[in-house]
């Protein structure tokens, strides 16, 4: 997949009061569907200083930055490592990644890809592309709510039959909060 994100986008992402770790991509530009007018969304996780985490004075769990920069609308959120951590199973809130998930243990994010099997998707997708704001297809609202119930089912049984862990692995958890100290610690 191209992304078609300006070269200023890690110089924004860079320029919040914190440390990065890392900063991606989210929205319409990451899930195949930017409009020429679509904002541009930033993701990214910092570091708070360990005076900011372990006394009484806590460092901003959040940051936020929006604004305009040549023409495009500019959102970007930053989580401290701690709290991003703890959101990374909100990714699953798209009915279809979450399917495509469940049944392949694999996540997709693009709705090129991820809605092949709905005929109007590649509507959406151009309606979104023409305008962010723009008027939704002829019969899409009539589709979708005849196929949110539908693919909630399907995420649903999807999850009783996935191969999956029903929990994350206590090894796994055991070594992202490692992750977490052995960042904050420098």
């Amino acid at each position: 997949m191209t992304l078609d994100v300006p070269p200023w986008a890690a110089e924004v992402a860079c320029g919040l009061p914190r440390p990065l770790l890392f900063a991606t991509v989210s929205g319409a530009h990451l899930y195949g569907f930017a409009s020429v007018d679509s904002d541009l969304d930033l993701r990214a996780a910092h570091l708070l200083a360990p005076a900011e985490v372990v006394g009484l004075r806590t460092g901003p769990q959040t940051l936020q930055h929006a604004g305009v920069r040549d023409g495009v609308e500019l959102d970007v959120v930053s989580h401290d490592l701690l709290k991003f951590a703890t959101l990374l199973l909100y990714t699953l809130r798209v009915l279809l990644t979450g399917i495509h998930l469940m049944r392949t243990g694999h996540l997709e994010t693009d709705l090129n890809v991820l809605g092949t099997g709905l005929a109007y998707v590649p509507d959406l997708i151009a309606a979104k592309r023409e305008a962010e704001h723009g008027p939704f297809p002829a019969g899409a609202a009539q589709r979708l709510a005849v196929d949110v119930p539908r693919l909630r089912a399907q995420l649903e049984a999807a999850r009783d039959a996935s191969t999956l862990p029903e929990h994350a692995d206590p090894a796994a958890v055991a070594a992202l909060h490692d992750l977490v100290v052995r960042t904050r610690l420098g």
